[in-house]
């Protein structure tokens, strides 16, 4: 295991918590100019119109569905597979901030191209303070959010948070009475020395949760529209079977096991996070900041997945449980689950600062080890009818628990990984015409485990088998600059390029194709646009240029002849995307502020072709799945002048997606909107009521389940489909926050 493999590395991070306890965050002021970019700054990422307890993807033209975030400095999770941020960390009154990471800084925090959620624990201070929010939804949300902080002498402070999620969602799960159950507690300690030299934190973290996602069934029409099917609600309805009992076999060891999607116990992950945080001011102008993380969790990743659909008279044989038989539409779908997988991880970050002249200096070092146990999405494919709360089906290929098939195609692997990073950064004046900051890191990654190259076809196990070892090391260099030229007092012109690679991970040993990572994923991004900025407006408009030449990932694909056969395997295509964005800020009268963005670009898929199905298959020049080429936000807000109520609005435009690979199929754009008002009663107290798709729009996204090959979308016309990716109904939401 890594704590075996890595021992000496072990002792390193020791000592590197230990001489953190003599380290000092830096507190310099970031230089304000006249002109100044803000990248991603407008960008509200927590405003999620999928779902509340997750933030959304700030799209940059990769197919990416996830957003790295870090707490502390460190990430949340090391790899979002089995991992998912979302089952330890919230957004929080125990969280002093929460912003956005530039492109550049996340490059450096994690190989990923995108931006980053960046947050920090709110440590405690000289006066004792305590914030609340306290929710509650028209579907029955419960939702608690306290924490508190204050002095307890002789230099020492404490911190203390208790996060409670109760949440129904806005459909009836017949089965449980959350679909998103979640608890986080926090409790911390911060010692400060003398003469604000510095001070150190220790930081406990424990997180339990449950999250059942939800499905809806649609009927697809010609045009990229979707319409409600047989009184099924997009939004309202569960698709979940209603008989939540599953029968799995567990691929390491090879035994049957039975479990309910109601049963916490049997669904919930849990977590340890330990951080210790420690700043100190060496003088002169030097500085030290570190930040450690010890964390141990056992990941209980669920998911129903919805196949295709087909129809059915009495004559095929189908079923429910009690014998009756059953004729119409039947739902082809499988249930996989991560068997409480180990994951244990040491994270450091040790940063060096320093001001020179006209020098805003940085040195850092990260050190990431990770293990990862026997992980495996263990799988049963059932069927079920379709309609609101399904029951399962049975025929003739079922077993007495209406199980067809077990673990094919799942993905299963074990290992560990290391990561360790040397980097450096430096913001400099170099007169008052022009800014320059640039970044410069270097990358030592090892992965290596075991996995298994034997066919994952009904009733794969590996109980009594011997797994093929892995072994992979790379070094990878990553560079950013960003020159802002000062035109005049108001307007500049703003040019950066960064350059960064991602190497393979533990995901790419999960299927039973070893795969190719002799190259790395490399992205190339540059930018080149204008700066306005004024008390009345800021304005950035800029062009961009992406190229991610040997982008990885595990596909699962249907056989568009046969759609019960599937195949899982990894696969490498570069993707080159072009785009033009405008930023506008707009505040031309006291108390109004109002922002819109625009983005106009085309990402392609590029030298990506497969053999699968025994045939060739070519994607070079299609759009990439899921990826809008027109995005638009609009965000109006205006505060009264007595500062007591705040009306806000936000619009969002996502043009059309592609739904398969072929692009034959896709969706029409949609707007998703939100709306809110807050209401300041007094120093302590304030109420807020939001409203989230107050148009209650209807609508699907992302991939369509069973046709990621299809060439004739014309039978697809007036056909159900089943997505895990739609807009929530329209749901009003009630906030008391309290704060002393």
């Amino acid at each position: 295991m890594i704590f075996e493999l890595y021992r000496f590395k072990a002792c390193v991070i020791i000592l590197m918590f230990l001489t953190g306890i003599c380290a000092l965050h830096a507190q310099t002021d970031s230089k304000k100019d006249s002109v100044r970019t803000n990248e991603g700054s407008n960008r509200n990422v927590l405003l999620n119109a999928a779902t509340k307890n997750a933030p959304r993807v700030v799209n940059v033209g990769l197919p990416t569905s996830t957003t790295d975030i870090l707490e502390n400095g460190l990430p949340v999770v090391y790899l979002f597979f089995p991992q998912n941020s979302n089952r330890n960390w919230r957004s929080s009154v125990s969280l002093s901030s929460t912003g956005l990471l530039n492109l550049a800084e996340s490059g450096i925090m994690s190989e990923h191209f995108g931006y980053s959620v960046d947050s920090y624990t709110k440590l405690g201070g000289d006066k004792s303070t305590f914030d609340g929010n306290f929710s509650t939804s028209h579907f029955g949300w419960i939702f608690g959010d306290i924490s508190a902080t204050g002095p307890l002498g002789k230099g020492f402070y404490y911190t203390a948070g208790v996060y409670v999620n109760l949440d129904p969602e806005s459909y009836d799960l017949k089965f449980s009475n959350y679909s998103d159950n979640t608890q986080i507690y926090r409790a911390g300690i911060t010692k400060r020395f003398a003469g604000g030299r510095g001070s150190v934190s220790l930081l406990y973290k424990y997180a339990k949760s449950t999250i059942l996602l939800n499905s809806a069934v649609f009927q697809y029409e010609e045009g990229g529209s979707v319409k409600e099917y047989n009184g099924f609600r997009i939004g309202r309805d569960s698709y979940l079977p209603v008989d939540d009992e599953f029968r799995m076999l567990d691929v390491y060891s090879g035994k049957y096991y039975t479990l309910h999607l109601g049963n916490v116990n049997d669904m919930k992950s849990v977590t340890h996070n330990l951080d210790l945080l420690a700043d100190y001011d060496l003088g002169n102008d030097w500085k030290l900041h570190f930040a450690g993380r010890l964390y141990s969790s056992k990941m209980r990743r669920n998911l129903v997945s919805m196949n295709s659909i087909f129809s059915v008279t009495e004559a095929d044989g189908f079923h429910y449980s009690d014998g009756t038989s059953y004729s119409g539409n039947v739902q082809n779908a499988f249930f996989e689950l991560a068997n409480r997988t180990p994951v244990k991880a040491a994270m450091s970050r040790l940063e060096l600062f320093h001001n020179l002249g006209a020098h805003q200096m940085r040195l850092g070092l990260l050190e990431y080890l990770y293990d990862e146990g026997e992980f495996s999405l263990n799988r049963s494919y059932f069927y079920q009818e379709v309609a609101p709360n399904p029951h399962k089906l049975y025929n003739a290929s079922t077993d007495e628990y209406g199980i067809y098939s077990y673990n094919n195609g799942l993905p299963m692997e074990s290992g560990h990984e290391n990561k360790t990073t040397l980097f450096a950064t430096d913001e400099w004046n170099v007169n008052k015409w022009l800014d320059l900051s640039y970044t410069a890191s270097l990358r030592y990654h090892s992965i290596g485990g075991h996995y298994s190259t034997e066919a994952r076809t009904n009733g794969f196990n590996v109980a009594g088998k011997k797994l093929t070892s892995f072994n992979n090391s790379w070094v990878s260099p990553g560079a950013s600059v960003q020159a802002l030229l000062h035109i005049t007092h108001y307007f500049g012109l703003n040019l950066s390029a960064i350059y960064n690679q991602k190497e393979g991970s533990l995901a790419d040993y999960s299927s039973s194709v070893k795969p190719s990572l002799d190259k790395k994923s490399n992205n190339r991004y540059v930018t080149a646009g204008i700066v306005f900025n004024h008390r009345l407006m800021d304005i950035s408009s800029s062009f961009s240029l992406l190229k991610s030449s040997n982008y990885r990932e595990v596909v699962n694909l249907e056989n568009p002849s046969n759609l019960s056969e599937m195949s899982s395997a990894p696969v490498n295509y570069d993707i080159k995307t072009t785009g033009w964005t405008t930023d506008v800020v707009l505040h031309p009268f006291r108390g109004f502020n109002f922002h819109a963005l625009l983005t106009l670009q085309s990402p392609q898929y590029d030298n990506f072709s497969l053999n699968v199905f025994n045939k060739d298959w070519n994607f070079t020049g299609k759009t990439v799945r899921s990826i809008s080429k027109t995005l638009i936000e609009l965000d109006p807000s205006y505060t009264t002048n007595n500062g007591k109520f705040r009306f806000w609005a936000s619009a969002r435009y996502f043009g059309k997606q592609y739904a398969n690979y072929t692009n034959v199929l896709f969706f029409k754009g949609w707007w998703e909107t939100f709306g809110g008002v807050n209401y300041k009663v007094n120093r302590h107290a304030s109420l807020s009521v939001n409203v989230t798709n107050p148009l209650n729009q209807r609508g699907a996204k992302g991939v369509m389940g069973g046709a990621s090959l299809i060439t004739d979308p014309t039978p697809y016309y007036g056909k159900l489909i089943a997505s895990s990716a739609y807009i929530r109904p329209f749901t009003v939401e009630a906030t008391l926050s309290l704060h002393f």
